[in-house]
C-alpha cells in the first residue's frame, strides 16, 4: 500500500481501498460500489474475475492493473511473478543445503497457494523426493493451526 499510495499521492489522487477476500463474488459487488465514486483505475489482486465484474471493468473503460501473477493472461497491466517457479526455485534452495524432508504448508486453498504447491511438488520430484501430502488426521490440526 505505501508504494502505490507513494505513487498516487504524488500525482493528487486518493487512494480507495476495499478488501474481499479473494471471493469473486465480493470483487463484483466490492467494485460497483468503488465504481459509483467515478474512479480513474483500479487494482486487482486477483486474475479470477466473474463476468460482472468484466462487464463493469469493460463499460467503464479504465485501467486495470492485476497484481500477484505475472504468468496467466491479464486485462490490460500486471505487477507480479511465476508463483510455480518462485516456489519451485526456493524448495531447490532448501533441498540445496540437504534438508530432504520439506513440507508445503498453505494457508489458503486460492490459485496462488495452488501454484506455489505446484512448484514444491516439481522441485521434490525433480530432486528425486517425495512431495509430502497430509491428507489424514494430521492436516485438521495443522488447518486450524494455520
Amino acid at each position: 500500500m505505501r508504494g502505490i499510495e507513494a505513487v498516487t499521492d504524488e500525482a493528487n489522487y486518493q487512494t480507495l481501498v476495499a478488501h474481499f477476500g479473494y471471493n469473486p463474488q465480493k470483487e463484483e459487488l466490492q467494485l460497483r460500489s468503488l465504481l459509483g465514486w467515478n474512479i480513474d483505475g483500479v487494482i486487482l489482486t486477483e486474475r479470477t474475475h466473474t463476468p460482472g465484474t468484466l462487464r463493469m471493468l469493460e463499460v467503464a473503460g479504465i485501467p486495470v492493473i492485476e497484481v500477484m501473477d505475472s504468468v496467466t493472461p491479464c486485462l490490460d497491466m500486471a505487477v507480479g511473478f511465476d508463483n510455480v517457479e518462485a516456489a519451485r526455485q526456493m524448495t531447490q534452495a532448501i533441498l540445496s543445503k540437504g534438508h530432504r524432508h520439506t513440507v508445503y504448508l498453505g494457508a489458503r486453498l486460492d490459485e496462488r497457494t495452488l501454484q506455489k504447491q505446484r512448484g514444491y511438488e516439481i522441485a521434490m520430484r525433480e530432486a528425486g523426493a517425495d512431495a509430502t501430502q497430509c491428507d489424514d488426521g494430521r492436516c485438521l490440526f495443522i488447518q486450524r493451526w494455520l
